[in-house]
């Protein structure tokens, strides 16, 4: 289990102490699904979403890139690179390969994920703006002001109209 050592009796006095430790257990859990390979695939791939998120959260950011290569590679080839959660996989792929700073890897899938929402949900549909607010977030990071201002700006005005001017969505633009 990954909680396994966790007793609030040991000694972990600090957060930094509880990352390591989960962490850890987060890499025998990773272990142990591989060498038990779970027979349904997709149930597989779902397990390992779960671990490369937590890894994601406790700043293990190249575990958890490889882990979401992973579940990129059997949700595509058991669903289609078109399916729901293969493109949300490929989210977290993107997101996991900008905080790992593999700019490189990124920026297509962002690119990709946000020309796909747009032309499957149009302009105005939350889960477009959350795409476009990546991407221009993705444009910032990589030094591309001429191309994130514009969509930062085109977002912020899509959001207030949606969201309102104090909705958490909105303000993360703004910000």
């Amino acid at each position: 289990s990954v909680f396994f050592s966790l007793n609030p009796r040991t000694n972990i006095a600090t957060v930094a102490e509880l990352r390591e430790v989960l962490g850890k257990n987060l890499d025998k859990a990773i272990k142990q699904l591989d060498e038990f390979a779970v027979g349904d695939p997709l149930t597989a791939a779902e397990l390992q979403m779960v671990l490369a998120q937590s890894l994601y959260e406790l700043g293990r950011y190249p575990q958890a890139v490889t882990l979401m290569e992973k579940v990129v590679e059997i949700r595509s080839k058991e669903l289609g690179e078109k399916d729901e959660l293969t493109l949300k996989s490929l989210g977290v792929l993107a997101q996991s390969y900008h905080s790992n700073y593999q700019h490189v890897e990124a920026g297509p899938i962002y690119k990709m994920l946000y020309e796909t929402a747009k032309a499957k949900f149009g302009e105005d549909d939350l889960r477009t703006l959350d795409r476009a607010h990546d991407l221009a977030a993705w444009y910032i990071d990589t030094g591309d002001s001429k191309r994130a201002i514009p969509l930062f700006e085109d977002t912020l005005k899509r959001r207030k109209a949606k969201l309102g001017e104090k909705d958490p969505a909105t303000l993360a633009t703004m910000n």
